[in-house]
């Protein structure tokens, strides 16, 4: 985890000491040159990082839904065993009240059987012999017999059934105490597990936040290059221009290989005139280098590209490649609508003398009086 944040702050230090050298404007073209490479050599490098991060973060998050999905079946089983404690608790308050009535029932019965006995006792079971000797004939005798033997049989059967209930009723109430214990102990140990989980859950959430914090980091620092690549472009530009106004040569064509008569005509049915029209509405938009629409901000090729295609002409994307597209025109020959190509920048000849270009950040989308404020090395045209 220290080594992760520990990268991210390296990450930091080395973008804001890359943003710091990449200020001054009158660094060399080498120098520029050489900070753009290593601003986009540093952004690769931190976009592997990015998507290491993600990689990573993917794994934490995957680990916390398997965590989450066994403290939810945890919680279920506790409120399972939870219920089943409830039932036996009240099956046990039950048995509890069973178990006296039967323990009272069996002492009434053994009382009564002391007391009748004690009776039998005491008279010498004289009872027993008056009944014999009372008897008025055999029936009777036999019938007074039987009966004494009924009674001590249905009491001696009597109590014997009270014992076994309440035998019976203790047994039971023993294995409900003894299954709530179980079932305690099954609880605590749920329990343990759940809060086991739980602080599992919390380091995953506090990694996966940490993941979170270090993606933010990496996604400014690469914010920061992408700024740092853009300005060492610009001041690459600038210094490019720069050199091309001392090569200036105002006097003559400008064009590569003097041939004053190139005139290849319109070879499409597109208006001129309603071209340069479109294109400038977008004067006073921003310059955006690698931007390709006008609206929001294009650099010189895109600007160009994005106006033909409005048209439905299709033409290359960068200044370079656009020296070479439709067919070449003199410089004395120069009509509204052609491409007017210098040494990395491009401008549409907007006519009486006017170029129409996407110029710098700080002009932005605007008008320019001389076509031959630099040296031209073609003119094409397209339409």
């Amino acid at each position: 985890m220290k080594k992760r944040l520990l990268s991210v702050l390296l990450v930091a230090t080395l973008v804001l000491t890359c943003f710091f050298s990449a200020a001054p404007v009158n660094a060399s073209k080498e120098d520029a040159q050489r900070k753009k490479q290593e601003a986009e050599a540093k952004l690769k490098q931190l976009e592997e990082q990015m998507k290491k991060l993600k990689t990573e973060q993917a794994g934490i998050l995957g680990q916390m839904n398997d965590v989450q999905a066994e403290i939810i079946e945890l919680v279920a089983s506790i409120d399972a065993i939870k219920d089943e404690i409830s039932s036996a608790e009240d099956e046990l308050a039950r048995l509890k009240v069973e178990l006296e009535v039967a323990i009272e029932t069996e002492n009434r019965q053994y009382e009564a059987m002391k007391l009748r006995i004690k009776y039998m006792y005491e008279r010498g079971d004289t009872a027993l012999v008056e009944a014999i000797l009372g008897a008025t004939s055999m029936a009777d005798l036999l019938n007074q017999v039987e009966y004494f033997e009924e009674m001590y049989s249905y009491d001696r059967k009597l109590l014997i059934s009270y014992q076994e209930t309440k035998i019976k009723t203790q047994e039971l109430k023993d294995d409900v105490e003894t299954e709530l214990v179980e079932l305690n102990e099954m609880k605590e140990s749920l329990e343990g597990e759940e809060a086991a989980l739980q602080k599992v859950m919390a380091r995953l959430e506090s990694e996966n936040s940490d993941y979170a914090a270090q993606l933010q980091a990496a996604l400014n620092a690469a914010d920061q290059y992408k700024s740092i690549i853009s300005q060492q472009a610009a001041i690459i530009a600038q210094i490019e221009a720069e050199e091309d106004d001392d090569d200036d040569d105002p006097s003559g064509d400008d064009d590569d290989d003097g041939d004053d008569s190139a005139d290849p005509g319109y070879s499409t049915n597109v208006s001129p005139s309603d071209l340069i029209a479109y294109a400038k509405t977008f004067v006073g938009n921003p310059y955006v280098w690698g931007g390709t629409d006008p609206h929001t901000g294009a650099d010189c090729s895109g600007f160009i590209q994005y106006v033909y295609a409005h048209f439905g002409i299709r033409i290359p994307r960068t200044s370079y490649e656009q020296r070479s597209c439709g067919k070449r025109v003199s410089y004395s020959n120069m009509k509204v609508g052609d491409i007017i190509c210098y040494s990395g920048h491009v401008a549409l000849y907007a006519g009486d003398g006017q170029i129409l270009h996407a110029r710098n950040e700080r002009a932005g989308i605007g008008i320019t009086s001389n076509p031959r404020y630099r040296r031209i090395i073609t003119i094409r045209r397209v339409l």
